[in-house]
């Protein structure tokens, strides 16, 4: 695709905030931009002109497209048919296939990752394992909350700023061998985490201590994720 001369037109799939920056920040280079919305919205005050019409309406949104010299969206969740219907007359850019994985989180990323750009791990979770997750991060917190109005001083700092690496350890400690239930609340379930939770904040409280001795800050310390690491390999013997 060649860039766009001077005094051509923009299309823009919607009529949000973003679409409003797109089209002030497209005058100050001497484009034109036109918007198509299912609603009005802030876009359409710099914009020259405004269609409002459904993203169903595959006639209406060609018609658009046509007094366009190129379109783009200003948000990920356009319909991808909507889309395909103006790629029909005119360029659309973003594609289709990021339009497409962009509305999906799990697909997108592993678009990226398949690009070979670094990327942090991810993983699909079904709506099942979510709650049972949230069922068991609550369990833990509640455990957490307890040993702070428990403990004093030093030792109850640790259940302050080591909450995040105490609860990584908890699902480590289920994943290696914790009670599979489809109700986290199930006692089974509840017990083992409430007892994991408090053996891995001991295990933190201890190693961080010998590692790092009794005077380190440990506020900083739970920030440092080198440190949180060496942790992790001393309790889990990696």
């Amino acid at each position: 695709m060649q860039p766009l001369e001077p005094g051509s037109t923009i299309g823009i799939l919607g009529a949000g905030q973003l679409g409003r920056m797109l089209a002030a920040a497209a005058s100050q280079l001497g484009f034109k931009c036109r918007i198509y919305s299912d609603l009005p919205g802030p876009a359409s005050d710099v914009a020259v002109a405004t269609t409002i019409g459904a993203y169903e309406d595959i006639e209406k949104i060609a018609k658009f497209a046509e007094a366009t010299d190129v379109v783009t969206y200003e948000f990920e969740n356009v319909p991808v048919e909507a889309a395909a219907a103006v790629e029909r007359v005119r360029p659309v850019r973003p594609g289709l296939k990021a339009l497409e994985a962009a509305q999906d989180r799990y697909r997108e990323k592993n678009l990226i990752a398949s690009l070979g750009i670094p990327i942090a791990r991810f993983a699909s979770v079904s709506g099942p394992d979510l709650w049972r997750y949230v069922g068991i991060l609550r369990t833990t917190e509640q455990v957490l909350q307890k040993a702070q109005e428990a403990r004093s001083g030093r030792n109850r700092m640790f259940a302050v700023h080591g909450n995040r690496l105490v609860e990584w350890l908890v699902f480590q400690k289920m994943k290696d061998g914790g009670p599979i239930a489809d109700d986290p609340a199930s006692p089974d379930t509840r017990a083992f985490v409430e007892k994991a939770t408090m053996d891995a904040l001991d295990e933190v409280t201890a190693t961080a201590n010998s590692i790092y001795g009794t005077d380190v800050y440990l506020a900083s310390l739970f920030k440092n994720l080198t440190k949180c690491r060496a942790i992790v390999k001393q309790i889990r013997q990696e």
